[in-house]
């Protein structure tokens, strides 16, 4: 793609994680293409991310308007007359797919993420596992705009993507949940590593989550002044919390990705899945990963959906006293 061709529409419609994932990338990219322009088409959930970093956005409602067919027909309507040069999509999907057949039709370049499916597949099945470590999400994304002639170079440090202060507060912080239970290590193990093990620290622990836990993490926060829910703060709120936090412990999930981009370490724990499916934190190290090695069972599924076929969730079995060493090393 040459220099006169520069406007660029990026679909990325979920989920919070992935979208995350997508701003080292956009950021990189922007930086040693700046006569690039981007717009990012998204749900308005994921809104102060790109604002944050001053992308264009156009927001999708894939529950309202742009439901369905006819939605997303609606959708290529109101984008065509943007004139965009390309399409990147990093999503590819069936929705971002009917996005991008008419772009096609119309003459516009589309390059859509290649998900490498039968490397996961390999990687998950239950025997003759290939443990080698899979090609980033963030190399995915950065080969679609490489598709459209815009190579990009990741430097895969740590760094404070959004520019919210780092000025540090003695705390540590928590996400506990992930979306589905063969990821989230158990609630009662949490609680005893912030009560007994974390009781040693004079630091604060602040309590993260999505809305629907926000109960859970009351209760967990009323046995002591030390423990606060941040749950309850909007997003930007708690990117600028976590920002200046001395490290998060978090699932394999998006507060993960989330405190990637305010520079913030993040000690993560990995049960039915594993960092080698190409989802760690943009910067984080795999040093930095807790998990039981010992099992030839993991990963059994690249996104932790599947029901352990053992029955005995033995990669939950992790020690709290070693996840409080790791924690307070920081």
């Amino acid at each position: 793609m040459g220099r006169g061709n520069k406007k660029i529409l990026v679909l990325r419609f979920s989920a919070m994680g992935d979208v995350a994932m997508a701003i080292p990338v956009i950021q990189q990219l922007r930086a040693q293409h700046p006569y690039v322009e981007l717009t990012v088409a998204s749900q308005r959930v994921f809104r102060p991310l790109f604002d944050a970093i001053g992308v264009r956005f156009i927001e999708t409602a894939l529950h309202g308007r742009h439901k369905g067919l006819s939605g997303l027909c609606r959708l290529y309507s109101e984008l065509k007359p943007q004139r965009f040069d390309a399409v990147a999509d990093l999503h590819g999907v069936l929705r971002s797919d009917i996005i991008d057949a008419p772009f096609r039709w119309a003459g516009v370049r589309v390059a859509r993420i290649d998900k490498e499916r039968a490397d996961k597949a390999r990687l998950t099945r239950k025997s003759n596992k290939q443990l080698q470590r899979l090609k980033s999400v963030f190399q995915r994304y950065a080969d679609v705009f490489e598709s459209l002639g815009l190579q990009v170079g990741l430097d895969d440090a740590l760094q404070n993507f959004l520019g919210f202060s780092k000025e540090r507060i003695h705390a540590i912080g928590i996400a506990p949940f992930a979306a589905y239970r063969e990821k989230t290590y158990p609630l009662e193990r949490v609680k005893r590593l912030i009560q007994i093990h974390l009781a040693q620290s004079d630091k604060a622990v602040y309590l993260f989550s999505g809305p629907t836990e926000l109960r859970v993490l009351d209760e967990m926060a009323a046995v002591s002044p030390r423990i606060k829910n941040a749950g309850r703060l909007s997003l930007r709120e708690q990117l600028q919390l976590m920002a200046r936090l001395s490290v998060l412990l978090s699932m394999d999930s998006a507060n993960m990705h989330l405190a990637s981009l305010v520079g913030t370490p993040v000690v993560s724990i990995w049960l039915a899945t594993h960092p080698y499916a190409g989802f760690l934190g943009y910067g984080q190290r795999l040093a930095d990963c807790l998990q039981r090695a010992d099992l030839s069972c993991r990963p059994c599924s690249v996104f932790g959906h599947k029901r352990c076929w053992r029955a005995d969730w033995a990669c939950h079995r992790i020690d709290e006293q070693m996840i409080a060493k790791k924690l307070l090393a920081f």
